[in-house]
């Protein structure tokens, strides 16, 4: 291999990672809580939990209890979502015809109404921040951009690393700082490169229409629904008719459309979201799609049914290219029911994090003394980035946990802010703050957040008890491990934060003593010198030779 080539090679590893590393980490996070996010869910919504298995139950009641519900509002569309496994309260999401989405909970036994959303919890802010970062089509380009950056970082490290496979068996706990980050950094890279690659590349394939849309325009001819387009082209989607303003309320028999649905699926399937379109009109449709917890790919396999007539309008179908789009989504996101699988999606994310966060700490730490010397604001700049991006997403996530159990549940507003957008104000607010803190506290930063985070995953845990009655050892003893497993990688987030500031503080505790003990040395060696060789260019060139050592 040349050098130039492996130089570059190294600077774009470097670089890549310095320059957009926060942004990384920060995806690699939220796609990590993604994981679980039904069971998350549970943890922020009391009133969707439930440790019962789901029960088969009727969507007409659940339709009869939507049309009772909001009998006051002007509904374009529902969508019944039915118990499942990992999300056994079944739901209601009402879109009135301005568009505003109203979602409520129901006792799956009961059917009767238990809650209204007052919370993003996982599903409406964990898993959009992963991929979009909350910030709509702007943060895909930007979650995108930054994703390709990460392949680049990932061969770029395949090639600059000449023992790679070496490295994997290779930490040095004994060595400084510099050291056992670096070889922290290279062994949860390549125990998780495979699976670093795979995530990475179904990301970016997950969205390819949206990064090729210029492309698609141009094959197609056309500037507007190009996507919808290459969509329907994939597979079965129901084309709408003109647009029949007749008011018709009525609704055949979802229950009998159900088991017609079941049919054409054939044994195993089961029912997962109903759609229902265009409430008021004549020509309004019923969309099944099928609950594919037990299927890598994510084709749900919809069906479309005339809203009044209960009549099948289309039959599933899915082309070769778009059943590969569905198993590159299925790979990347999970959904189906496995749970060692979806831990061992945890760890790669984990470790995908540890990556990132050593990474940044190898860089400061070998450069730390170099620029002590020579001045400027490169280290000071990128140690306040390395302690947000990594602390501050890290304590900014557990304040979110805590704000949902501390304050009041329900449609409970503060100066006429719902509590929903009360979390995010915090989560955006200790997010903005770790930035400012890192740029104050600099290095002490790092164990004043690591006793935040500790203190906020602790907090929670206890918060969630009080506040529900739903303790460890309740949840554990009756099975509820969605809440339990919740509640155990809180604690377990304190731990490792509370073991980190320990460390912390023992480690500037050797590093003061170290100083210390050169000082005096230093001292006592100057002296000794002064009284043999008074001669003031000897006592010079002899205290040049001990700095230097």
């Amino acid at each position: 291999m040349r050098p130039e080539f492996k130089d570059s090679m190294d600077w774009l590893h470097t670089w890549s990672g310095v320059i957009l590393g926060a942004v990384m980490f920060a995806i690699f996070w939220m796609g990590t809580l993604s994981v679980f996010k039904d069971e998350t869910d549970q943890w922020f919504w009391p009133y969707a939990r439930d440790a019962a298995p789901a029960q088969i139950v009727s969507a007409d009641a659940i339709l009869d209890t939507a049309r009772a519900h909001f009998s006051e509002h002007d509904l374009d569309r529902l969508v019944l979502a039915m118990p499942t496994d990992r999300a056994p309260a079944p739901s209601i999401i009402a879109f009135t015809e301005k568009g505003s989405m109203m979602p409520v909970y129901l006792d799956q036994h009961t059917l009767q109404i238990t809650g209204e959303l007052d919370s993003g919890a996982a599903s409406y802010f964990f898993y959009p921040f992963h991929y979009q970062l909350n910030i709509g089509h702007s943060g895909r380009w930007i979650v995108g951009l930054t994703s390709m950056f990460l392949l680049l970082g990932l061969f770029s490290g395949i090639i600059i690393h000449k023992k790679i496979f070496v490295d994997f068996f290779t930490f040095r706990a004994a060595k400084k700082l510099p050291r056992k980050s670096l070889d922290l950094h290279n062994m949860t890279s390549v125990f998780a490169m495979p699976f670093h690659l795979m995530i990475t590349i179904t990301g970016v394939l997950i969205f390819a229409t949206f990064y090729l849309e210029a492309s698609l325009k141009g094959i197609y001819g056309q500037t507007d629904g190009v996507r919808a387009q290459v969509a329907n082209e994939v597979q079965s989607f129901y084309a709408e008719q003109p647009d029949d303003q007749t008011v018709h309320l009525g609704i055949a028999s979802l229950d009998a459309m159900i088991i017609r649905a079941q049919r054409e699926w054939g044994p195993g399937f089961t029912v997962k979201e109903i759609y229902i379109d265009h409430l008021s009109r004549a020509d309004g449709t019923v969309r099944i799609r099928a609950n594919i917890d037990h299927r890598i790919d994510d084709y749900t396999q919809p069906i479309t049914f005339d809203k009044v007539s209960g009549e099948m309008l289309t039959e599933p179908w899915i082309s070769s290219a778009g059943y590969t789009q569905a198993f590159i989504r299925g790979m990347h996101e999970i959904h189906f029911d496995h749970t060692l699988l979806r831990w061992l999606y945890v760890a790669g994310g984990i470790a995908g994090c540890i990556m990132i966060a050593t990474g940044y700490i190898y860089w400061l730490e070998s450069r730390r003394r170099k620029h002590s010397r020579q001045g400027g604001y490169g280290l000071p700049v990128v140690e306040a980035l390395t302690i947000w991006g990594v602390m501050g997403m890290l304590s900014a996530t557990a304040a979110y946990f805590f704000a949902n159990r501390v304050l009041p549940g329900g449609q409970w507003e503060f100066l006429g802010i719902l509590k929903i957008f009360w979390e995010v104000i915090i989560f955006y607010l200790v997010y903005l703050l770790a930035l400012v803190h890192g740029g104050l506290r600099k290095k002490k930063a790092w164990f004043d957040q690591a006793v935040l985070i500790a203190f906020l995953c602790f907090g929670a845990a206890v918060a969630n008890w009080i506040t529900t009655g739903d303790h460890l050892i309740l949840t554990v003893s009756t099975g509820h491990w969605a809440i339990a497993g919740i509640d155990l990688s809180l604690l377990v987030c304190c731990a490792v934060s509370a073991y980190a500031a320990h460390r912390l503080r023992a480690n500037w505790a050797i590093e003061a003593e170290t100083a210390r003990s050169k000082s005096t040395n230093r001292s006592t060696v100057t002296d000794s010198q002064k009284e043999q060789a008074p001669h003031p260019v000897a006592s010079v060139a002899a205290e040049e030779k001990v700095a230097a050592e």
